[in-house]
């Protein structure tokens, strides 16, 4: 079965996206290196996107 980019993917990504910031933001509570958790974050984020658009 194969993903329609109009039908699963967005929720998909919107999902992981969701997880990701809520993981993020859980992290964030335990430590006060703000910094380092947003650009580990923003760099994760670039690179599902680049994948998703790049395969």
């Amino acid at each position: 079965m194969k993903l329609s980019a109009s039908g699963v993917e967005p929720t998909f990504s919107q999902g992981k996206v969701t997880y990701l910031t809520t993981g993020l933001l859980r992290q964030l509570n335990n430590s006060t290196d703000i910094k380092e958790y947003f650009i580990l974050f923003y760099n994760t984020a670039f690179k599902v996107s680049y994948k998703k658009i790049h395969n």
